[in-house]
């Protein structure tokens, strides 16, 4: 599921659930292809979804939020580069996206935009995740019954997240404020130049 919310939600920590439950499933001397193919389904599935949201993208002329995030000139300029590169790479880029944290979400936002084949976004998405899982849950049952030490880790993760969400957020309304006052004071100089 984490790996799923992951695509929805950017800063879910994906790596370290599936490692916690690899630690738990090496305590317990369980199977760990159950745990390796979920993870993997709900990768391919949230990927999936950001594809689809690609696909929306390019097939609407919609005024939203989204849309206009993507007509920015820095990002529209990144975007244009991105899907020139995905189409001659794509299958590649969706193949180690999950190796690619800070990144994975858009790369399937693009995939969708450059409009690359769903069933090799598909493939390529669920093998990735596949290769991806095995090496969370192999360093989940390296730490084995040390489960003390990966719940510190996980702290220390959720509290990183917590402070870097709130910096982001308070800088966005700081922003957002000087937008308005700006926006404020050119209303004011041109309500005194006209007549």
């Amino acid at each position: 599921m984490a790996t799923f919310l992951e695509y929805i939600i950017p800063f879910l920590p994906s790596e370290l659930l599936p490692t916690l439950s690899a630690v738990v499933t090496a305590a317990a001397d369980w199977s760990f292809t159950p745990l390796v193919l979920a993870g993997a389904i709900g990768s391919t599935t949230g990927g999936l979804l950001d594809y689809a949201v690609g696909r929306y993208m390019v097939s609407t002329s919609h005024d939203t939020w989204l849309h206009r995030l993507f007509r920015r000139p820095g990002v529209a300029a990144w975007v244009e580069r991105l899907t020139a590169s995905f189409e001659r790479h794509g299958t590649w880029y969706i193949l180690i996206n999950r190796f690619l944290p800070p990144i994975r979400l858009v790369l399937f936002v693009v995939a969708g935009m450059a409009r690359l084949p769903v069933g090799r976004v598909m493939v390529a998405a669920f093998v990735g995740a596949i290769v991806w899982m095995w090496v969370i849950v192999g360093v989940g049952a390296l730490l084995g019954f040390q489960l003390e030490v990966a719940m510190v880790w996980l702290n220390r993760y959720l509290m990183f997240m917590t402070g870097l969400v709130t910096v982001l957020i308070l800088v966005w309304l700081i922003r957002s404020s000087r937008a308005k006052d700006e926006d404020v004071q050119d209303g004011d100089d041109r309500t005194k130049e006209s007549p």
